[in-house]
């Protein structure tokens, strides 16, 4: 089997133009998110479909890392960033509640893009 794509845009960036992909995303970031009451809606636009949840999701991040909210280790938990790229974040120039959201974003089109390529192996 081919290695499976890296936790990062420019490996996930192939799978951000198949509408599958991002339909089959859209629904994991809604399912995964939905049980903290974070709702966020999809016009169905593929072309706009990553900007479209960034912007629905970042404020609540944001607003979570001013609070302290502890929900939000919850949700990393849940969608299951890693602590290790969590910390690496930390040294990131980017403002932590931009680089939380992107990689809360792109674990979920992972985690598809994953199951996917495994379904087509028969694994």
């Amino acid at each position: 089997m081919d290695t499976l794509p890296k936790l990062n845009m420019s490996e996930l960036q192939p799978w951000l133009n198949k509408p599958e992909m991002i339909n089959a995303c859209v629904a994991q970031v809604q399912k995964d998110l939905g049980m903290f009451d974070i709702e966020l809606s999809y016009s169905g636009q593929i072309a706009s479909a990553f900007d479209e949840l960034f912007e629905q999701l970042h404020p609540q991040i944001e607003k979570m890392l001013q609070q302290g909210n502890v929900g939000l280790m919850d949700i990393l938990y849940r969608v299951d960033v890693p602590e290790k790229f969590v910390k690496e974040m930390l040294s990131w120039d980017t403002a932590l509640s931009v680089s939380l959201t992107k990689v809360i974003l792109l674990r979920d089109l992972q985690k598809v893009v994953i199951r996917d390529l495994l379904s087509k192996q028969g694994l």
